[in-house]
Parts: C-alpha cells; sequence; structure tokens
C-alpha cells in the first residue's frame, strides 16, 4: 500500500504492476496477517499513528485472530459485499463508543490507542 502511494505520488514508471494481480494480494495480505504478529500488533502505518490492534478478549493477537480479522472480515466480506461491508465499518468505528468495525467483531480485536511516554 505505501509502495502504491509512493509511485502514485512521485509518477514512478514501475517495471511491475504493483496495484494489481495475485501476487500483490498475497504479499500484501501476509504483511497485514503476519507483522503484528511479530510486532505486538503493529504494522508501519499504526505504529506511526500510535495505534495497534489488540485482541479484545485475550492477552495476545493470534494467526486466528489475524487471518479472521484482515482475510475474512476486511477482503473477502469486503469483495462479497461490493464494498457496501467498507462503508458500513467506517460508520461504526466512527459511531460507536470503542471504534469496532466488522472486521474487528469477526476477527474478535480492536485497535487501541497507544500512549509513547
Amino acid at each position: 500500500m505505501v509502495l502504491i502511494m509512493f509511485i502514485t505520488i512521485f509518477n514512478i514508471e514501475a517495471s511491475f504492476p504493483a496495484d494489481r494481480g495475485m501476487y500483490w494480494q498475497i504479499i500484501y495480505l501476509s504483511y497485514i496477517i503476519l507483522l503484528p504478529l511479530f510486532w505486538h500488533g503493529y504494522v508501519i502505518g499504526k505504529k506511526f499513528g500510535n495505534i495497534k490492534v489488540k485482541p479484545f478478549y485475550r492477552e495476545h493477537l493470534t494467526l486466528k485472530n489475524m487471518v479472521t480479522r484482515e482475510l475474512i472480515g476486511f477482503y473477502l466480506i469486503g469483495i462479497l459485499s461490493l464494498g457496501t461491508a467498507y462503508l458500513v465499518s467506517m460508520i461504526m468505528i466512527a459511531a460507536r463508543e470503542d471504534g469496532r468495525g466488522i472486521h474487528d467483531f469477526i476477527g474478535g480485536t480492536s485497535v487501541i490507542e497507544v500512549n509513547q511516554d
């Protein structure tokens, strides 16, 4: 995602189709699912924003949490609903006090703010 934004902003000619293709999707899903497991709930953007993914009922994130949250709750349901689930999830995040969206409920997670002291 960051790579695509960088290429788009600076209008760089890419020798690979970074915005489409199965291999790119596999790399992105691996990043979004696996990095929070090893980096205590952070991906690069969340680290800069001082927020992280936290399991709602457990102490530590599991692979099951992240696969159900990202692959099923965000990616597949978003595609199958033709984008409607994304809009509903954004409204839920903005309106709910706990800030949980559809993908958070499916994955049993929440995104919390982290105080950097």
